[in-house]
């Protein structure tokens, strides 16, 4: 009988202290600095002056899309979003220029 009394004490404390917990504020995205991609229409194809593939990245907002990354060899940086599903690229780009 003890142990059942000392079970209960101890989920009702446990019960307590977990509906005593405040949810914290949604933190802004703070947008930081000036420099922004540049969005450019697509040919037919990806240009072999974008350089090499580097990177593969994935968004949760938008299933089946993934953002496929470039570089040149000056240091350019350009963003294609694919659908995998559809096989195809979007006709929109993004690039930024370095200097």
């Amino acid at each position: 009988m003890l142990r059942k009394m000392m079970f209960l004490i101890v989920m009702m404390l446990l019960t307590a202290y977990l509906m005593s917990c405040a949810k914290l504020p949604e933190s802004q995205i703070k947008i930081e600095g000036n420099v922004k991609m540049e969005i450019a229409k697509l040919g037919d194809s990806i240009p072999m002056t974008w350089g090499s593939m580097i990177s593969v990245s994935s968004v949760s907002q938008f299933p089946g899309w993934v953002q496929v990354w470039f570089q040149d060899n000056n240091g350019n940086v350009y963003m294609i979003p694919y659908h995998v599903e559809s096989n195809t690229f979007h006709t929109n780009y993004r690039y930024m220029k370095r200097k």
